[in-house]
């Protein structure tokens, strides 16, 4: 089916598509660094994690003609009660239908069955040369807030991973943010332009730019105003300076007259 004419729907996870589930992750984790598992999901581990994903803690998936081309999941962030309202996302599309909006619809619904379910901040761990699932995460607005420098390793190389963070508004603040006329999601748009640059460059757009230099002009209160050199006294071009002539007998400054004589 060409891809305009494409249907793709959403709908929540069950148990039978555990199979296609993990199909698309093990392809996943043999190919990136989208996961930083080593190891193939079996069957029976995607079961158990369909069935542990209850409320708040959701996982969907996207069909098209029936058969699933991507999933999606919120996942509790940590096991301490005091992070509950925190969540992790997950998104993964089947590599013949990347680059056609499936994981942006994913993560848009994860977004909104969050709110619904009360809760307070959404985050991501994305590998750092993963600059297409970065883009996609800044798109609906999340924003980096830290990085981990080299904690994992696959394929034989270190990777670093970048921890992104969406927080939802209250509805004063939204209403506020629209006021102003503001868009949310272009808040960080200079950090995402310099996402995958190279790394003398990656972070340019996060520098506090300067205040702007005063003008250097004589008459600024913090520079002395010189003077030009043929207005100095005795200075080239000036009018020579005449000695005070001392009264007859009288010893310069500074000296003393010794007698003469025995």
């Amino acid at each position: 089916m060409p891809e305009a004419c494409e249907t793709i729907r959403l709908r929540g996870a069950r148990r039978s598509d555990a199979r296609a589930i993990a199909a698309i992750y093990n392809e996943e984790v043999a190919t990136t660094v989208a996961t930083m598992d080593t190891e193939p999901r079996t069957l029976d581990a995607q079961r158990t994690l369909l069935r542990e994903h209850v409320a708040p803690w959701v996982a969907i998936v996207a069909t098209s003609e029936g058969k699933v081309v991507g999933w999606a999941s919120l996942s509790p962030w940590s096991e301490r009660r005091a992070y509950a309202p925190t969540a992790e996302v997950s998104v993964y599309v089947a590599a013949d239908h990347r680059g056609r909006g499936v994981g942006g619809r994913l993560l848009a619904r994860l977004i909104e069955l969050g709110r619904a379910a009360g809760l307070h901040s959404l985050l991501a761990r994305i590998a750092d040369r993963n600059v297409v699932s970065l883009r996609l995460h800044y798109r609906h607005g999340f924003e980096s807030v830290g990085v981990l420098r080299e904690v994992g390793r696959k394929f034989g190389k270190w990777v670093d991973v970048r921890v992104l963070q969406r927080r939802y508004r209250s509805a004063r603040a939204a209403a506020a943010e629209e006021a102003r006329g503001r868009d949310p999601r272009r808040a960080d748009h200079r950090r995402r332009a310099t996402e995958g640059a190279p790394a003398g460059r990656r972070y340019a757009a996060e520098r506090v730019p300067r205040s702007p230099r005063r003008p250097r002009t004589g008459s600024s209160p913090h520079r002395r105003a010189r003077t030009p050199r043929t207005a100095r006294a005795g200075g080239r071009g000036s009018e020579p300076r005449e000695r005070p002539r001392l009264p007859p007998g009288e010893p310069r400054s500074g000296r003393r007259e010794l007698p003469l004589g025995p």
